[in-house]
Formats: structure tokens, C-alpha cells, sequence
């Protein structure tokens, strides 16, 4: 999501592409207990930079919980705006929830980023030969 600070840090770093090793870390779904299972998938950066730049969406409202119990649904605008005097009234932010002007858009391009991923992990697997 464009305006977030996860997009700020990940897009920062493009001019370093071809020296930065990046993962994708696919949590199995499900699982209870301390033991996390899943699978973790390296990452092309200067690939996934370029794909997140072209296909991020704009932030449009942000949900907020704070260490007081206080929740609020702010568009972004006010977000930017009354986000130090919301925490200097309720405590910490808690929770934070980005969403799109469009959660289908948003459905479509995570669906698309897990299909590119399915595909390159199925490409790098080596082919068993025919048996005869």
C-alpha cells in the first residue's frame, strides 16, 4: 500500500538491488502452538521493487486501536494530519489497518503477486525423467 512505511523502506532501497537478498516468508495457515511452520521463498528484489512500484494502491482509510481502547476510522488525509495528537491523547497505536479505495483491486494484485510466486517456485523444481 502506497503512503505505508513498509512501502517507504521496501522501495527505498532500489538503487542497492542486485546486492540485497530478500525473502518471502509463506506462514502455513492453521497452525496453533509456539512451533511456526511454513515455507520461505527467495525473492528476486530489483524484480519485486519494480512490481511493487508499478501495482502498489494508494491508501484511502486507516482503522486504529490505541492502548486506551480508543478506535478510529480516519481517511488517510487525516491520518497524516492528526496521527501525533490521536497518540499523544490515547497512547500507543495497538493496531493499524491500512485499506484501498478498492478492496477488490487490492484482492486482484496480492492474488497476482501469489501467482507469479507459485509459478517461479514450480519453475525452479527439478523435473523427475519419464519413467519407460
Amino acid at each position: 500500500m502506497r503512503g505505508t512505511g513498509a512501502h517507504s523502506i521496501w522501495t527505498h532501497y532500489e538503487y542497492e538491488a542486485a546486492q540485497i537478498r530478500a525473502f518471502r516468508i509463506i506462514v502455513a495457515p492453521e497452525r496453533t502452538g509456539a512451533l511456526v511452520l511454513g515455507n520461505v521463498q527467495p525473492l528476486n528484489y530489483g524484480e519485486q521493487v519494480q512490481r511493487v512500484k508499478r501495482n502498489a494502491l494508494l491508501v484511502q482509510t486507516v482503522t486504529m486501536s490505541f492502548e486506551d481502547g480508543e478506535h478510529c476510522v480516519l481517511t488517510y488525509e487525516d491520518y497524516q494530519r492528526q496521527m501525533r495528537s490521536l497518540i499523544d491523547t490515547h497512547g500507543r497505536i495497538e493496531q493499524i489497518c491500512y485499506a484501498p479505495g478498492n478492496a477488490q483491486e487490492l484482492s486482484c494484485v496480492l492474488q497476482t503477486e501469489r501467482a507469479i510466486s507459485y509459478a517461479k517456485k514450480r519453475s525452479r523444481r527439478p523435473r523427475k525423467p519419464p519413467n519407460r
